[in-house]
């Protein structure tokens, strides 16, 4: 069994794995990547290497300039597009990512609960992996999720 903090560790490594994969993948550099999710290079290259844990911004942030949302939150891609996906794909998984957070935040105001950054990272992560892409299932994933938090 890990611990909350070697979960944490094991977690970030994933991540920054599949950052740095969809930064190859889009022929970015550190540099470049970094301006896009409007972040300094040398928090990129910690996000890449698991030291960090980058917020829901950042990868929304990244997410509009051309990386796959459902990859970088779920690990997986569709099967029929390979390591590429059309752009309105892609802008799918933006608008998943954007409805996980509206929901997520909806319910801290409503319930005066606030989750840490890296909780509200991993719930969001949890939302769009359980709504499988689909906008219309980011309520009811929501429902299930927080009543979890809750």
């Amino acid at each position: 069994m890990l611990t909350s903090t070697q979960n944490e560790c094991f977690e970030s490594q994933f991540i920054g794995d599949r950052l740095k994969a969809e930064r190859e993948r889009l022929k970015l550099s550190q540099q470049q990547a970094a301006d896009f999710a409007e972040v300094r290079r040398e928090m990129w290259g910690k996000y890449e290497r698991g030291a960090a844990i980058p917020s829901v911004s950042v990868i929304e942030h990244f997410c509009t300039h051309g990386a796959d949302a459902l990859y970088l939150v779920t690990g997986n891609r569709p099967a029929a597009t390979g390591t590429s996906q059309p752009l309105d794909t892609a802008v799918h998984d933006r608008d998943v990512v954007r409805l996980a957070i509206q929901e997520l935040q909806a319910w801290q105001v409503r319930e005066q609960r606030f989750l840490p950054p890296e909780k509200f990272a991993e719930a969001v992560f949890t939302l769009c992996e359980m709504a499988e892409d689909k906008p219309e299932r980011v309520k009811t994933a929501a429902a299930m999720v927080l009543r979890l938090v809750a």
